[in-house]
């Protein structure tokens, strides 16, 4: 399963996946999780990443940098 998430039902989210069979969950997470922690959405991020992490599911963290930027939006 593909996870791009934000806070709040990711614990049932996961836990339906598990008791559906889902056998691999990649998280599209953040670099600033490992760079900047203390920013508020970092946070949420590395929230997210423990409940897959204790989910009992094999998982793939991928942790985007300046591809995923919206530094040249006009």
């Amino acid at each position: 399963m593909f996870l791009a998430s934000r806070p709040g039902p990711d614990a049932h989210v996961l836990d339906a996946a598990r008791r559906a069979g889902v056998e691999h969950v990649v998280l599209v997470s953040s670099i600033t999780v490992q760079t900047r922690p203390h920013l508020g959405p970092a946070g949420e991020n590395l929230v997210v990443e423990r409940l897959l992490k204790e989910s009992g599911t094999a998982w793939t963290i991928l942790r985007p940098t300046q591809f995923a930027s919206n530094a040249r939006m006009p």
